[in-house]
């Protein structure tokens, strides 16, 4: 909404034009905080906080510390699968860590399809074993 503030030159420009998503009641609201004292003053020193900043979050909402958390579980599964004589593709660990999500692996995008589980290998394959004995039993 600031954002949208900040479009105009002055207050009083943007009380002609209220943010799609608000009243203009909310509007008058938004606009008088964003020109108070103390919301420019907390503005002001974030911005020379975040100026301060030696490192960019490149997480998305997931915090750094729950990131962390998430590759080590993903090196303690490869260590563990490794004296296991186990090999796993990195879509299958990260499908394992992370978790399936409708249709893709979080963490690698919507392109990455999960592995199929395998308990529907099993079944998909206990499926075709009945299929092709169905087709015997036809074709004698």
């Amino acid at each position: 909404m600031h954002a949208y503030f900040k479009k105009f030159p002055s207050k009083e420009a943007a009380l002609l034009k209220p943010h799609p998503d608000t009243t203009e009641e909310q509007w008058k609201e938004l606009c008088d905080l964003f020109t108070s004292e103390a919301f420019m003053k907390r503005s002001e020193q974030n911005k020379k906080n975040r100026s301060k900043l030696t490192v960019n979050h490149a997480a998305g909402s997931r915090s750094f510390q729950r990131t962390r958390a998430c590759m080590e579980r993903m090196d303690a599964f490869q260590r563990q699968c490794d004296l296991e004589g186990k090999t796993y593709t990195e879509i299958e660990v990260y499908s394992e860590i992370l978790g399936k999500k409708s249709g893709y692996v979080r963490g690698l995008g919507r392109a990455v399809k999960p592995p199929p589980s395998s308990t529907l290998t099993t079944q998909s394959s206990d499926l075709q074993h009945q299929l092709a004995k169905a087709r015997d039993e036809i074709e004698r």
